[in-house]
């Protein structure tokens, strides 16, 4: 199979380095209080910005949807494995969650999601655990065997094929996974039937590093039909960004000027989760100073209050 290589979004200059990036998403509030502000203030329903997995909030571009849809089609192809890798804030859960409910609200398939909590990765021993945890998910038998394990999974696989259903196991923070998964992954996409593809679709979700990974089990590599990689947005997609989850949180007009999505998209370096940080620190500042729009000057409060290891490098482009 020749092997496909999907870029999701351009891919812009970064103006916070990858351990800025992490340190500031580190130090921001994931959530407000329910009774931190009023959000009906600005006619919202419910926090636009919080770091939620909900896929209702994922705000799909042009070059997203190309490659969602491409991992989609392989998923529907019966093609084995597709690979979306993205780095800290790409939006990597958020694309997992996004595919999860969609294969859900389809009618012939069975789908889990693994998130990294759900992951029992103690240590390289705990293979047994990976497949009786995909097992879960799936409501299937546990026996306490790797072998009888693998045959309950494949009996599930088969029976489902026969169904016209197709099973769709979806992995976030992959990297974390040790060889001994990724072989038991291998084994699993194995289960095929002859000319009408395989019986498990695999979508590995993670950063960078997970490539890294793959290259180390080229049995295992030389199976990813289609690879997806989550870059950083463009300005013009911060702002439809910023606008989609307001719209979708109730608020049908801008909530920012364009001078403060400049900003906040120079400040962010148009990463989904750094975006969404800075525009929740600043719809506080707005709301604390009784504003009724978020301009550049709240924005660049924010700045110097949240990041201010970047107020120096960044003050020449905010001019």
């Amino acid at each position: 199979m020749v092997k496909s290589s999907v870029r999701i979004a351009s891919r812009q200059p970064s103006l916070a380095t990858q351990e800025e990036q992490t340190d500031v998403s580190g130090r921001l509030p994931r959530y407000l209080e329910p009774d931190a502000i009023d959000y009906h203030r600005y006619g919202l329903l419910q926090p636009p910005f919080s770091f939620t997995t909900d896929p209702s909030f994922m705000y799909l571009s042009d070059a997203h949807k190309m490659g969602l849809s491409k991992v989609s089609y392989m998923i529907q192809k019966r093609q084995g494995l597709s690979v979306i890798l993205g780095t800290i804030g790409a939006g990597k859960t958020m694309s997992g969650a996004w595919l999860y409910r969609r294969y859900q609200q389809l009618g012939n398939h069975k789908v889990a999601f693994l998130e990294e909590a759900q992951l029992p990765l103690t240590d390289r021993r705990s293979s047994l655990p990976f497949l009786r945890r995909v097992a879960a998910e799936f409501d299937l038998k546990r026996p306490r065997s790797i072998s009888d394990q693998m045959t309950v999974l494949r009996t599930f696989m088969v029976s489902s094929f026969r169904e016209r259903t197709n099973v769709v196991l979806i992995i976030d923070e992959a990297q974390r996974l040790y060889s001994t998964h990724l072989e038991l992954i291998r084994q699993m996409l194995n289960f095929e039937s002859r000319g009408a593809g395989k019986l498990l679709q695999v979508v590995l979700i993670g950063t960078p590093e997970l490539r890294t990974l793959l290259a180390k089990e080229p049995t295992l590599e030389s199976r990813v039909a289609v690879y997806a990689h989550l870059d950083a947005l463009t300005r013009d997609d911060t702002g439809n960004l910023i606008s989609f989850r307001l719209m979708v949180a109730g608020r049908r007009d801008s909530l920012l000027t364009p001078a403060a999505v400049d900003d906040i998209y120079l400040i962010s370096s148009g990463v989904p989760r750094q975006i969404c940080g800075l525009a929740q620190l600043a719809l506080i500042e707005a709301y604390t100073q009784d504003a009724d729009l978020i301009d550049r000057r709240l924005v660049r409060q924010v700045m110097e209050a949240y990041y201010p290891h970047l107020t120096d490098r960044l003050r020449s482009d905010l001019l």
